[in-house]
């Protein structure tokens, strides 16, 4: 069973006190929390901006790629290994 303790890094996110950006970072944290997704499974594909840090802010696999180039890179790994949740 996993926690999210296994999905927390040294890298502490730069975001804003009170951005909403660590809403969606906990949320994902308890969706794969919930569905019990181990952190070598997991892949956390994103665009550009502050936002599109969150991959290096997670214990996981993580990319982040060139605006508007995230889905189809999220595609490439995900056919690249079936057995990652992307």
């Amino acid at each position: 069973m996993t926690t999210a303790k296994d999905y927390r890094n040294d890298i502490r996110p730069n975001w804003c006190p009170g951005c909403g950006h660590y809403g969606v970072q906990a949320a994902i944290t308890d969706a794969v929390v919930a569905k019990n997704i181990p952190p070598e499974k997991l892949a956390v594909i994103s665009g550009i901006g502050c936002s599109s840090r969150i991959g290096g802010y997670f214990y996981a696999y993580g990319a982040h790629t060139t605006h508007g180039r995230a889905l189809p890179y999220a595609q490439g790994v995900k056919l690249a290994n079936q057995d990652l949740n992307v």
